[in-house]
């Protein structure tokens, strides 16, 4: 149980840095909730969220992208300098169906996201999905 939704808490989205950074915007919210209900009624069974990057503070945001150039791609990630998560506005995520330990493809969950009827902008990913809640949304990529 989470204290944001029924999948969701507060402590998911905070920044890995441990500044404290944790606001989360309840559209974004209410979209993973959602993803999670549709995908439960879609395969009937229990569906787990694990956000595997929420928000993240300007300077860790800096940190990561600027470790990704350094280690040649090793380490870090290739963030975004105004990206969505800094604005608690994102979430890469991957779900799980729970009993049987088996990911949901991440292909499919972007494509839910994709033709869900609200304006989002999602990033494919071959181990995960990206999701943001960005105001000129519908902007898509694909990353390997």
């Amino acid at each position: 149980m989470g204290d944001l939704s029924k999948n969701l808490s507060r402590h998911e989205m905070a920044c890995d840095c441990g500044c404290g950074f944790d606001t989360v915007d309840f559209e974004l919210v209410d979209v993973l909730q959602d993803c999670v209900d549709y995908f439960e009624a879609k395969f009937n069974v229990v569906i787990e969220l694990h956000i595997r990057g929420g928000n993240r503070c300007k300077k860790h945001n800096d940190l990561l992208r600027e470790l990704y150039k350094s280690s040649n791609k090793a380490r870090g990630a290739p963030t975004a300098v105004n990206s969505m998560h800094i604005y608690a506005r994102a979430a890469d995520i991957k779900l799980f169906a729970k009993y049987e330990k088996k990911q949901i493809p991440p292909n499919l969950v972007a494509s839910y996201f994709e033709n869900c009827g609200k304006n989002l902008s999602v990033g494919r990913y071959s181990n995960r999905t990206h999701v943001d809640t960005r105001t000129d949304g519908g902007k898509r990529w694909r990353v390997g």
